[in-house]
């Protein structure tokens, strides 16, 4: 569940960049996806989303961290339907396709967001929740991927029935969650699960040497900021 979760962030993060480009021919405009968040959100009726990290035993735990502790921009995850996914795989084949009238059609992000995200009333209805819960929420980015949103511990223990311990593994202290965490059942039609929620696998560049940079999950090339200095320092930037 860990490695899923992981894979699916760095997937959310780069999926624009698999269709938007800065010029060029753009696909017509989509209209907004149909809302899916149509129950009453009750705080007691949870579903399950981030399990235990493997690393967070109570062999290399150093206890509960303190409640006012902050964590800056946490990532909640948000997924699209089933029939989005279908519809995102067949218009990455066709954009592809020399002989499909998608061929070389690019999403601008608002329109990747309309089309592959979730409905402008489900991202308020999430974004409402998770302001609810006191976090502080920042402007959700065009592609309705995630969204990013600082808290203390205390409210992330409290909005995710979960405990956040530190730990520490070869010398080196990492934060995680010692419980499975959760939302109310009434939003994992939208939100996917927590990014971020320990610190043992944080993001690597995925471009070694001059090797051809490999994709985690079928078709997508993910990268991060080493990534993107690397690619400058090939163009002769700095």
């Amino acid at each position: 569940m860990v490695s899923q979760l992981r894979s699916y962030a760095l997937l959310a993060l780069s999926a624009l960049m698999v269709l938007a480009v800065p010029a060029g021919a753009f696909a017509s405009p989509a209209s907004d996806a149909p809302d899916r968040l149509t129950s009453p959100i009750v705080a007691t009726v949870r579903t399950k989303t981030n399990t235990v990290h493997p690393l967070a035993t109570k062999q290399n735990d150093l206890g509960r961290v303190s409640a006012a502790q902050t964590f800056h921009r946490m990532v909640l995850l948000l997924d699209g339907s089933d029939a989005q996914k279908a519809d995102l795989a067949q218009l990455l084949k066709d954009q592809q396709d020399l002989k499909s009238p998608q061929y070389h059609k690019w999403l601008t992000p608002a329109q990747f967001g309309e089309r592959f995200g979730p409905s402008s009333n489900d991202m308020a209805k999430v974004t409402g929740w998770l302001t609810a819960q006191g976090f502080s929420v920042e402007k959700p980015s065009n592609g309705r991927r995630f969204l990013l949103f600082t808290g203390t511990a205390a409210q992330l223990e409290a909005a995710f029935q979960t405990e956040i311990h530190t730990y520490q593994v070869n010398g080196a202290k990492y934060f995680a969650n010692a419980k499975p965490a959760s939302i109310p059942a009434a939003l994992s039609g939208v939100v996917k699960g927590i990014a971020r929620l320990n610190s043992f696998n944080p993001p690597k560049p995925q471009l070694m040497s001059n090797k051809k940079p490999q994709s985690l999950l079928g078709g997508y090339v993910f990268t991060t900021p080493a990534d993107r200095r690397k690619r400058c320092s090939y163009a002769g930037r700095p």
